[in-house]
């Protein structure tokens, strides 16, 4: 069994109140369970304290939203349990489907345009992370994002793209893609949250409501 904790993080502690109703699904989708709300200093102090060789390189990402994407790697990495964006709206309990696993990633291509439309085949998602600490993948993508920062991404298409493929989604499958077959109990979980613009058969357990609002804020 992961942790029983919940991560969230905004920039600061108090998010924007279109998040209460989505923030209260999740507590009570996992009843009991610790909740941790970061904020941007939280977050940077976490790296600063426990991963500091990596310091330089989160303060140089070009976007928040970079930071906000790997930081949730290393909530995994040190403390394990559940994170999700704020965004994310729960209807039912799934905690029972993480008792056997140790790393549980999300597979959203049925339901990611942006990225089928490119030809991708695969695409995980990183609304939803799981897994037990110093899991051994995540150990694995957190090693990765060194080299990530410093690759040149002048072939992407745009702006969106790039900010995928140094940090998000693009880079999370590409490490998945080239290193998941080396370790074992890393579960992918298909069909269980649900993105509201789709019409696409199965049991989900929530929504992701994709309030992307980092896409129109490139220099905050």
């Amino acid at each position: 069994m992961i942790p029983t904790i919940i991560h969230q993080t905004w920039k600061n502690s108090s998010p924007p109140s279109r998040y209460s109703d989505y923030i209260e699904t999740i507590k009570s989708a996992f009843p009991g369970w610790d909740y941790r709300l970061w904020t941007d200093e939280d977050n940077r102090n976490l790296i600063k304290s426990d991963f500091s060789w990596f310091l330089a390189t989160y303060d140089s990402y070009p976007h928040n939203i970079n930071r906000a994407d790997v930081i949730r790697y290393f909530y995994m990495l040190k403390y394990g349990g559940v994170y999700f964006d704020l965004d994310v709206e729960l209807h039912k309990p799934f905690h029972e489907l993480l008792n056997v696993g140790d790393c549980f990633l999300i597979d959203y291509t049925d339901q990611a345009d942006y990225f089928t439309h490119r030809g991708w085949d695969l695409i995980l998602e990183l609304f939803f992370l799981a897994a037990k600490p110093e899991n051994p993948f995540m150990h694995r993508v957190v090693q990765c994002l060194k080299n990530s920062r410093n690759r040149d991404y002048s072939h992407a298409e745009d702006i969106i793209m790039e900010v995928m493929l140094r940090s998000g989604p693009g880079f999370l499958t590409n490490i998945y893609r080239s290193h998941g077959g080396q370790y074992d109990n890393i579960v992918i979980l298909k069909n269980l949250i649900k993105n509201p613009k789709k019409s696409i058969p199965g049991e989900y357990v929530g929504m992701h409501r994709g309030d992307v609002t980092w896409c129109t804020d490139f220099e905050s």
